[in-house]
């Protein structure tokens, strides 16, 4: 919590503080592997909409928690060495979105990346129903 305390430009109310767990809950599972638990915190129509012109393997719209699941894994797949620097959080209404840094490697042919994006990540009655990133 105190990654996305660090980043936040105003103070998180307490209301809000249930969903920057479910954040960081998400963030873990991935880091885990743990895809099994992710999808347990989606909706079953839960969308992943990535808009990354410069990363095409990546860019693209999912629906369906099934599908979003298999999306996740590969495009984690694809990187190694990943560094991400979480740099504010916002929360608003049902919706948190984070803006990070992230350096890493390419798995395939090992060449180094570095890249800004931003998480958008809307919740329904308490499960994650929409994610949208933007990757620059």
């Amino acid at each position: 919590m105190d990654v996305f305390r660090s980043g936040a430009t105003a103070p998180i109310a307490p209301e809000q503080e249930e969903l920057v767990e479910q954040v960081r809950a998400l963030y873990g599972c991935i880091i885990r592997g743990d895809f099994a638990a992710l999808g347990d915190l989606m909706t079953e129509d839960v969308c992943l909409d990535i808009d990354a012109p410069s990363m095409p393997a990546f860019h693209g719209r999912t629906d369906g928690r099934d599908a979003v699941l298999a999306v996740i894994e590969q495009n984690f797949s694809q990187v190694d060495e990943q560094v991400p620097e979480v740099r504010e959080v916002v929360v608003q209404g049902d919706t948190v979105v984070v803006l990070s840094r992230e350096s890493g490697q390419v798995t395939a042919d090992g060449q180094t990346y570095l890249f800004s994006w931003l998480q958008f990540f809307t919740f329904r009655e308490g499960r994650l129903c929409l994610i949208r990133e933007r990757i620059s």
